[in-house]
This record gives structure tokens, C-alpha cells and sequence, in this order.
């Protein structure tokens, strides 16, 4: 099991600067040249997705699967788990609106925990992002709007209140990006992102947004996201995913629904009651999440409250519209958390787990650090998978 969550640059972009350093390596013809420059330079596209597709199960989607159990204990009896952040052996994460902060080992032995909700000075109310910054756990309040810093025994180091309306944030440099998608501001046409500097200074504002949707939902997955070295932006609600730093946005990447988009209809964007008639209705996404890595988009999109998912492939548009039915109707609780490599991190409960793993060879998964599907099926916390993707150029059974 890969120990880090960075991106890597791929092999081909490391031959492709390597032919820019030393001369006589210009074999290919022009056009070869320009369509590996263009997939490398990761230009923007757009990709049209068909919903209404058969799905495809996840057994024929799958090329491989490996499991990580966490392991059950009185300290460490887990809802759900998501937003997992990496410090070097230890994997990080909050629980489940519980306020807890979890620290396992790599090999998911549970390691210890902290909790320092309340109201009191070095308290927070909940935990709307987590990251680690050197040997500190750093968690934004949203409701506190707060910044929190501890060490990893749960011992409070400093905070520091965000302006009003941060719905997420990002570390840059000696300051943050903040998200601020439902804070217009100013009264005509609003920013959704806010470039602070380290004195929480707005220095700069970026990607406009003069119709904000009035439906003031937000989520706990960061809308910043790291992406081969560079942050990328995807705000509520969006259809498009943005690269950005404090001064420059680049659209990257566009997902188009077509009819399918509730958003289609522009009277819904200022009105708040025909929004929350529309959506539990179920005609169209209205909201959708990408992972994105050198050669696939794994999303998860929703249609009224069900959370369905969906993979691209980013050179030639093809797309598997992933069934996540299981047989008993319900659906399976994939949670994506973030690329590693070529291989997707999700956590899943274990319940899930045997149903998941059906249809697949036996030589399609392993179990890490010594578990079994008897030991996570005898276990009530979810487990951790890293699952590649067959190539969808070659089409999925």
C-alpha cells in the first residue's frame, strides 16, 4: 500500500521535459508532439455525461481492490470516515459530527484521539476542514469561523477568527484562500474566492459570481483541492473546475449534463422556495464533486437526496455511469477521499464490503496488514480501499 497521497508527476511528462533538455530528441512528428504537450498541459475540456447510461457494476469497473481495516476499539468505534489527511505514517481524519480527531497508523492500527469541542478558548464547535502542517493537526470551524491549531496530542497551540461568510479554507503561503460562495462581496456581482493575506487581508478576489444560487447549502468536503502541485477550485453548485493561484484562474475542467442539469432553468438560481420544490423532485444533478488524477474523473453527483457516481476517462470523454445499487436496493456507501497514484481512496462501511468484492477474481483484491474478510466483516468500523480503475478505452465488461 503507498504510503502518501502527493501526486507524482507521470512518466510521461518527466520523457516529455527531458526531450526539451537534450537535443536530438525531436523523433516524434509534430502532431504526436502537440497531443502529448496538450494532454500534459492539462487544457481545459469539457466532457458530456449521459446519466441515463446502463450502469456499470462495480465488479467490471474495478481492475483491482485493496483493503485496509481500521481497527476496532473502545477508543476508536467510528461512524463514518472521510477527508483522511496523510502525515507521513499516520493517517488523520474527524470523525463522524462527533468532534473526535482520529490518528491511525498507515497499517490501521488506531494510534489516539482527541476532542476538543466546547466553547471555551482553544474549543471548537465542529470540524469543516482538516489539514496537517508539520507537526501540527489544523482544523477550520466554520460556525466559529475559526482557524484551530494542535499538536497531535490534542494540546491547542493558537487560532485565528476568518472573515464573515468563510464557508472553506486553504493554507497558501503565509495567508488562506477562503471560499465564499454564499458572500457575495459586493452588491452586483460577488467573488466566491478570497485571497487573504497573513494578516486575513483581502489581497486579491477571483472567479465572479454575479447569480449566486439561493440555496445556501454547504458540504464538508474542501472545495480546494491539490492537484500535481497546483490547487484547483470547485465551488457548490459549479459546473466547472477551476486551476487557481492568489493572482490567475484557468478553467480546467467542464461536466456537462445537458437537460440533465436542474440548473438549465436560470429562474431557479434567485429563488429559494422554487429551489427546494425542485430538487427532492428529482429532475436533474444539482451538484457534483471531481477527483481528478493525470487520466480519470471519479465523481459523485445528486439527483434529489440519492449520491450516485460516475468515472471519465479524460482523454477520450468515455464514461461509466457506476451502478451503486446493492441487492437488498440500498446503496453502496462509497466514500471518495482522494487520488494516490492511479488508485482512488474511498472508505466504505464493512457491512458493504462482501457484496462489493462479488463478481471480482480472488487475485483482483487483497487485504493489508494481515485482515480478512472475515475480521472486517466481523468489525463494525469502515474500512479503507484503494481501487484502480480498468482501462475504459478498452470498454468494461
Amino acid at each position: 500500500m503507498s504510503k502518501s497521497l502527493n501526486h507524482l508527476p507521470s512518466k510521461s511528462l518527466i520523457l516529455a521535459v527531458l526531450c526539451l533538455l537534450i537535443s536530438g530528441c525531436g523523433t516524434e512528428s509534430n502532431s504526436e508532439q502537440k497531443a502529448d504537450s496538450d494532454k500534459n498541459a492539462d487544457v481545459f475540456r469539457s466532457y458530456a455525461v449521459n446519466i441515463e447510461k446502463p450502469g456499470t457494476r462495480f465488479a467490471d469497473a474495478f481492475e483491482s481492490v485493496e483493503l485496509l481495516q481500521l481497527e476496532e476499539t473502545r477508543q476508536s468505534l467510528l461512524g463514518s470516515v472521510a477527508r483522511v489527511r496523510n502525515a507521513g505514517d499516520k493517517l488523520i481524519f474527524p470523525g463522524y459530527n462527533n468532534g473526535e480527531i482520529y490518528i491511525f497508523s498507515d497499517q490501521g492500527k488506531f494510534l489516539s484521539k482527541f476532542n476538543n469541542t466546547g466553547e471555551a478558548e482553544g474549543q471548537y464547535s465542529s470540524v469543516q476542514d482538516l489539514w496537517v502542517s508539520g507537526d501540527s493537526i489544523v482544523i477550520f470551524d466554520s460556525k466559529k469561523r475559526t482557524i484551530y491549531w494542535y499538536q497531535h496530542n490534542g494540546d491547542y497551540l493558537k487560532s485565528v477568527k476568518m472573515p464573515e461568510g468563510t464557508g472553506h479554507v486553504y493554507p497558501v503561503g503565509q495567508g488562506f484562500l477562503t471560499d465564499m460562495t454564499f458572500a457575495p462581496a459586493k452588491d452586483s456581482v460577488g467573488y466566491k474566492v478570497h485571497v487573504l493575506d497573513g494578516q486575513l487581508r483581502v489581497k486579491n478576489e477571483l472567479v465572479p459570481n454575479p447569480n449566486p444560487i439561493a440555496f445556501p447549502m454547504g458540504r464538508n468536503t474542501n472545495s480546494f483541492k491539490e492537484y500535481h502541485g497546483k490547487l484547483t477550485f470547485k465551488a457548490m453548485y459549479d459546473d466547472t473546475t477551476y486551476f487557481l493561484n492568489t493572482d490567475v484562474t484557468t478553467p480546467f475542467i467542464h461536466v456537462n449534463f445537458g437537460e440533465k442539469n436542474l440548473w438549465k432553468d436560470e429562474s431557479l438560481k434567485g429563488n429559494l422556495m422554487a429551489v427546494m420544490t425542485a430538487i427532492p423532485k428529482g429532475e436533474g444533478v444539482w451538484n457534483y464533486t471531481p477527483y481528478v488524477n493525470s487520466d480519470l474523473i471519479y465523481m459523485t453527483y445528486d439527483i434529489s437526496l440519492k449520491k450516485l457516481a460516475a468515472v471519465i476517462d479524460r482523454e477520450t470523454g468515455a464514461h461509466l455511469i457506476l451502478n451503486t445499487l446493492m441487492k437488498n436496493e440500498e446503496r453502496f456507501d462509497l466514500e471518495p477521499i482522494a487520488w494516490d497514484g492511479d488508485r482512488l481512496m474511498l472508505s466504505m462501511p464493512s457491512s458493504n464490503v462482501a457484496e462489493l468484492l462479488e463478481g471480482m477474481d480472488a487475485g483482483q483484491w487483497r487485504f493489508a496488514a494481515g485482515a480478512s474478510l472475515e475480521s472486517i466483516e466481523s468489525s463494525e468500523n469502515p474500512v479503507l480501499l484503494w481501487v484502480k480503475f480498468k482501462n475504459l478505452t478498452e470498454g468494461v465488461s
